[in-house]
Formats: C-alpha cells, sequence, structure tokens
C-alpha cells in the first residue's frame, strides 16, 4: 500500500500515513476501498477572510480517475488530481479563495479504479456550515538553536500543525498537535523535515504557518476527518 502525502493541506501538505485493513499482495485479490474528504480552508487576504474547498482521496489500490459532485449545483463535478497512484487531491489555489463560504451539503466521489475488475467506488462526505475561529501566531523567535512558536487556543479546534514553507514550499511539517497545545518548538535535528538536505538556513527568510484543525461533528479526531483549516502566517529569518 502507498502511502499518502497530504498536502494541504490538508490540507495543503504535510505528510500524513493512511493505512486500510487490508493489503496488497501479489494477485490483487481484495476490494477497491478509499477514504474520502472534503474541508474548507480559511485564510486571511489582506483584511478579508476569504475560503476554499479542498478534497482528498486516499486509497488502498491504484486509482484511474476521481470525480467529485458538488450539492446545489445541478450536478455539476470537477476532477481530482493525481498525486500518487493511490492518492487524488484538489489543492485550493488562490483564485479559488472567495468570501463565500463553500457550498455546503453531501460532496459525492466517484473512484474508478485500475483494476477493471472492481466496481465503480462512490463514497460521500458531508461539509457542515460551520466556521473556526480565526487563529494567529502569538509570538515566533529563535532561541537555543530552535524556533519557538506560540499562539492563543482557539475554541473547537481540535488539532495545530505547524510548517515551515520557502516559496510556497513546505519544508518542514510538524506533528499533528492537540487541541490543548498553544506552543511549538523544533530545529534543524527535528523530524519533519520534508527534504533532510534541504532543511532552513541562517540568515534566509522563510514563511511560518500555523493550522488550526476542526474535525467532523460526531467523528473521530484524525486528519481522514476534516471539516475546517484555519491558517495564519508570518514571516521569520531562520537563525534571527
Amino acid at each position: 500500500m502507498e502511502k499518502f502525502k497530504y498536502n494541504w493541506i490538508l490540507l495543503v501538505i504535510a505528510i500524513v500515513l493512511v493505512s486500510f485493513s487490508s493489503c496488497e499482495n501479489d494477485d490483487d485479490n481484495y476490494e477497491l476501498e478509499a477514504i474520502a474528504d472534503v474541508y474548507v480552508v480559511g485564510k486571511k487576504v489582506g483584511d478579508v477572510v476569504k475560503y476554499a474547498p479542498e478534497y482528498v482521496v486516499s486509497s488502498n489500490k491504484k486509482i484511474k480517475s476521481v470525480s467529485v459532485k458538488i450539492p446545489g449545483t445541478n450536478g455539476e463535478s470537477i476532477v481530482l488530481d493525481k498525486n500518487t497512484s493511490s492518492v487524488f487531491i484538489k489543492k485550493a489555489t488562490d483564485s479559488d479563495f472567495i468570501e463565500a463560504m463553500p457550498v455546503t451539503g453531501d460532496y459525492v466521489f466517484t473512484i474508478i479504479s485500475e483494476d477493471d475488475s472492481d466496481e465503480e467506488l462512490t463514497l460521500k462526505d458531508v461539509l457542515e456550515d460551520k466556521d473556526l475561529e480565526a487563529v494567529s501566531i502569538k509570538t515566533a523567535e529563535y532561541l537555543n538553536d530552535r524556533e519557538n512558536i506560540s499562539w492563543d487556543l482557539v475554541s473547537n479546534a481540535g488539532a495545530y500543525q505547524i510548517r515551515l514553507l520557502k516559496d510556497d514550499d513546505v519544508i518542514f511539517c510538524g506533528p499533528c498537535l492537540k487541541g490543548t497545545i498553544k506552543e511549538y518548538t523544533f530545529g534543524s535535528a527535528t523530524n519533519g523535515w520534508v527534504d533532510s538536505s534541504k532543511k532552513a538556513e541562517k540568515g534566509i527568510e522563510y514563511q511560518i504557518e500555523l493550522h488550526a484543525i476542526k474535525f467532523e461533528t460526531g467523528k473521530s479526531e484524525d486528519l481522514n476527518n476534516i471539516q475546517f483549516v484555519r491558517v495564519d502566517n508570518k514571516s521569520i529569518k531562520w537563525g534571527e
């Protein structure tokens, strides 16, 4: 089974491992299974908060295609992009963010396997009309060879995550922190660097991103059940 690289993302991108109860074998004699999720990303653009949906499907087999039918649009659908052979995503671009919240309701995912013996798989994920308060980086300072980030807790946030970006590329992704945690520290020796040969360098400017995550109502608090993500960012110079 392939490991799922979560961009977000979720969101846009961090590394998340998704496992299934079935495992690959030589004759591929098992049924197609998948996990589908749609969630909202909210971020501040200038003085205005804007929103956009993001989508992810992860499967236990190689996927040929994934489409998503949008509720309340007379059958309008979108096609997800291939991330790996078993993971398809649709990441929001700057032009996708608007002031109105995405349409709520049942998003219907149609998943077609590369194995012609598999039947078409249809999954639903509900997008609720529930926002999350804005999250804000309180402090970001470099002490004792590590970057130290703190924030105030957000009501109804089930988790937080810290990322470090260079030119819009994620180079570090921290773990999914519990909703009661309000600080995180990391350095060059911390696990989470996307490429160990491309870690942060002293005096170079980067973007710290703080993600506050709200999970779907009544479901387990894991990264397969994200409902809403709020993002704040701050420019830093590493080592200063």
